[in-house]
């Protein structure tokens, strides 16, 4: 249509409505229906493009909400970790003032037994000699 009657000069709605009032608005008409094909045609990929990137835009919500999802996951496990942290180190505190505490037992029963056999040798080494 462009070819054959468009780029013709005389394809004019001018023209042809000169020569036929019923003609003219059909020109008009046509003239119209083919400049809308044509932005058709050059609106299609932009529009193709526009769903490409909706689809995209879609896409990369839903991976931004799983990752908030595991990031907030992420957070709650690390808080959980940092209050068992917390409770290991003062369990671990609690042990070490034990094992102090022990030592301190031991230190005293093993003198006192000590004292106690130094004690008894002191004993029966008297009633040895005395006898």
């Amino acid at each position: 249509m462009n070819d054959r009657y468009i780029s013709n000069p005389s394809y004019k709605y001018e023209t042809i409505n000169r020569a036929s009032l019923a003609c003219g608005p059909l020109v008009k008409w046509a003239i119209a229906q083919l400049q809308y094909a044509d932005m058709l045609q050059r609106v299609e990929p932009l529009r193709g493009e526009l769903r490409t990137l909706e689809q995209k835009a879609i896409n990369n919500q839903s991976e931004a909400e799983e990752v908030e999802v595991l990031i907030s996951d992420l957070e709650h496990s690390i808080k959980r970790y940092t209050e068992e942290y917390a409770l290991l180190v003062s369990e671990a505190q609690a042990i070490k003032q034990e094992l102090i505490a022990v030592e301190a037992k031991v230190t005293r029963s093993t003198s006192l037994l000590q004292s106690l056999g130094t004690h008894c040798w002191c004993k029966m080494w008297k009633v040895m000699i005395r006898s």
